[in-house]
């Protein structure tokens, strides 16, 4: 594991104190530790990437007790003694900029990761995202957040003040490292969103929301240069602003600040959602995958279409039921028309199961004591090993329906379906093709679903209509 951060910065005692308090002045210019659109489960499982000191675990496990925390970190150097942890909270080693272990793929709720600018260099951003989304659970949230210290601007306590040195001190520190703290806190919610996050925000606060922070977050990020400054030191870089002159410039940026002088920059919050089941099915992966769904699956048509006309074929399909109507009349039937028609029979089922799905959901959840039903029933079923995880065709002998098909359901009679009225459409030879693939989708999907979730409008006085 190549640790980054120790090449730019160094893990010393004072370091602790110094992230621990970087961490509580920007969540209280946040105004959160975890933005109001992640909504947990009852006892998620969160993991910290990057977690340092710990100092998320042990400030978010006062507001979700029942959370089971996961710090994870290149390097241990930092971490607090087991004691300053809640119960049940673990700390291990791994590089974010590897992919993690197999079995912790679908294993978080939340993944929480905030200011590794430092450890990080501008290609490792979005393979990052890439690996976190990989843990998360279907549905589960990731949130990074980062600052813009590149343009953080020096105000003067007063325009006649000539106290410069803080900013001197700033402007080399980001041009050491701007190519590499150039990248993240602008780039993170493109990077989610190719990785397959959904609903991803954008949050951005300045650091000097509340005047009353502004002097210590001045003094945490002027400490951070400084001890970049001695680094360097220590590895030989000399110039006016190392070696033996960073005692002196801390002693005039404490003056500086005291004196009224103050960074102000922007603190950047983003995340997103791993992709949920019923999302996709429902809304999201329309969005996600159609337009290059339809591209391919119309080219794929379009060219099979033209091999069938150079090169028939014998097997009576639809494809070739269609090919003959063509031959007997072209002009009835163009080429065009006939790979839309083709097209249209692959892909028909598609929005057919979502707006179904869809409707179920949402109708199930605003009748509760249906809800109620659904899961008592799919419990007891599950218990008594009527519900299995294959599909079988065991039922078939409940689902003779001779109220329907008459009592000679068993006998192989083609004139039942001549018998009865004309305008029935869902039975006989005007039977849907994929009727029974969709309802043995919905059956399977619903029992599986309500046996392991409940539903809760986001907004319950609203109708849903199409």
């Amino acid at each position: 594991m190549t640790d980054v951060y120790m090449e730019n910065m160094t893990r010393l005692p004072s370091e602790t104190f110094r992230l621990n308090q970087q961490f509580d002045l920007m969540t209280k210019n946040m105004g959160y530790i975890l933005h109001q659109s992640l909504k947990l489960p009852p006892a998620p499982r969160i993991a910290d990437i990057g977690t340092g000191t710990a100092r998320f675990i042990i400030c978010l496990h006062p507001e979700i007790q029942d959370a089971v925390f996961e710090g994870l970190d290149i390097s241990d150097a930092l971490f607090p003694s087991r004691d300053a942890l809640p119960a049940g909270a673990t700390l291990s080693l791994h590089d974010l900029k590897q992919p993690f272990p197999e079995h912790m793929h679908e294993k978080y709720d939340l993944a929480h990761l905030r200011l590794l600018v430092s450890g990080m260099r501008p290609d490792d951003w979005a393979p990052a995202v890439r690996n976190v989304f990989r843990i998360l659970r279907p549905g589960g949230y990731i949130q990074w957040e980062e600052c813009e210290f590149l343009n953080a601007e020096w105000h003067k306590s007063r325009p006649d003040s000539r106290f410069e040195t803080a900013k001197t001190v700033a402007d080399a520190f980001a041009d050491a490292l701007r190519q590499q703290f150039q990248h993240g806190w602008n780039t993170l919610p493109d990077q989610m969103r190719e990785a397959g996050f959904t609903s991803v925000f954008s949050d951005v606060v300045s650091s000097n929301r509340f005047p009353e922070t502004t002097a210590d977050m001045t003094a945490s990020i002027l400490s951070l240069h400084l001890t970049w400054a001695r680094m360097m030191t220590a590895r030989g870089v000399s110039g006016p602003l190392f070696g033996d002159h960073v005692d002196d410039l801390e002693k005039v940026v404490h003056e500086e600040i005291k004196s009224g002088g103050y960074f102000k920059f922007n603190i950047h919050v983003a995340g997103g959602a791993q992709v949920n089941p019923i999302l996709v099915i429902s809304h999201e992966l329309p969005n996600l995958i159609q337009a290059p769904v339809a591209s391919h699956g119309i080219q794929r048509v379009s060219t099979e279409t033209k091999t069938r006309l150079e090169k028939p074929v014998q097997p009576t399909d639809m494809f070739n039921g269609l090919l003959t109507l063509r031959e007997a009349d072209p002009g009835k039937l163009s080429e065009r028309e006939m790979i839309a028609a083709l097209f249209i029979n692959i892909i028909a089922g598609n929005d057919v199961l979502a707006v179904t799905l869809r409707s179920f959901l949402y109708y199930v959840a605003r009748t509760p004591h249906v809800e109620k039903k659904l899961r008592t029933g799919f419990a007891a079923q599950a218990e008594a090993y009527k519900l299995s995880e294959a599909i079988t065709y065991s039922t078939l002998a409940k689902l003779r329906y001779p109220d329907i098909f008459g009592e000679d359901v068993e006998t192989f009679r083609l004139e039942r379906w001549l018998e009865g009225s004309e305008g029935g459409f869902g039975t006989g030879p005007r039977t849907c093709l994929g009727r029974n693939i969709v309802m043995m989708q919905v059956f399977k999907f619903t029992s599986d679903f309500y046996r392991h979730f409940t539903t809760e409008l986001v907004g319950p006085k609203k109708d849903w209509s199409l």
